[in-house]
């Protein structure tokens, strides 16, 4: 379980730093959006109602910010219940492997001197 946690765990930390450049792709997308009209670097304001030119490069970065946006936001619904499911699985794993093979340690102070007890 515990192999099986860490993989999950792993996986979703790099669907996570896959949504994080997704992201940033979009972002970089969104800021060469092209406004005629108006002088506003959102998409709304440059495509109302989310209709835009397609063909023209305000049309084409509208919609390339909206898909990778939306991928972006699927990868981060993915990632946080793999990251979540494969911790769980990680401790879980760890307190069901050490439940039978308790490992005590006992450090005792005497007059004669420090005495180290215990079953390994």
């Amino acid at each position: 379980m515990i192999i099986t946690g860490s993989a999950l765990a792993g996986l979703g930390a790099m669907s996570m730093l896959a949504a994080g450049i997704t992201w940033l792709t979009a972002w970089g997308n969104s800021s060469r959006l092209e406004c005629d009209e108006f002088d506003a670097p959102d998409y709304e304001a440059c495509c109302p109602d989310g209709y835009c030119v397609k063909g023209t490069s305000g049309g084409d970065a509208y919609e390339s910010t909206r898909d990778l946006s939306a991928a972006s936001q699927v990868l981060v619904a993915i990632a946080f219940p793999m990251m979540g499911a494969g911790v769980s699985l990680a401790i879980l794993g760890a307190g069901v492997r050490g439940g039978g093979d308790r490992k005590t340690a006992t450090i005792k102070a005497t007059p004669s001197g420090l005495v180290l007890e215990g079953t390994f």
